[in-house]
């Protein structure tokens, strides 16, 4: 079955992350996908056990909990994780209200 791990897991628009996945298909293309919208934000390959590890960027939007989701290009595959995007503090008492989204539902290409 396979999982996903974020390092870190919370960062505002543009900071860097990193996806640990696990349990995916030997040597396969692993993409990371942001959801909601499933916008492919970067992809790496699997290695013989396959695990992979995919840094990203976080992308903009409102600030509150999101997923990434880890797909294999191969097997079909997908695991996700939750994101916490951040918001940017301009005063240190400012107050951004948080957005929740559901779980994607699982990623197929058919």
């Amino acid at each position: 079955m396979p999982a996903i791990y974020l390092s870190p897991t919370f960062g505002r628009a543009g900071s860097v992350s990193t996806m640990i996945a696990v349990g995916f298909g030997a040597n396969e293309s692993v993409i990371a996908l942001w959801s909601p919208g499933l916008s492919t934000l970067n992809s790496g390959s699997s290695n013989a056990v396959g695990a992979a590890s995919v840094q990203f960027a976080a992308p903009s939007g409102t600030p509150g909990t999101y997923y990434l989701v880890g797909y294999g290009a191969t097997t079909k595959v997908s695991a996700f994780a939750k994101f916490t995007l951040t918001a940017v503090s301009t005063a240190p008492n400012d107050s951004v209200p948080e957005q929740t989204v559901a779980p994607p539902p699982p990623y197929s290409t058919n």
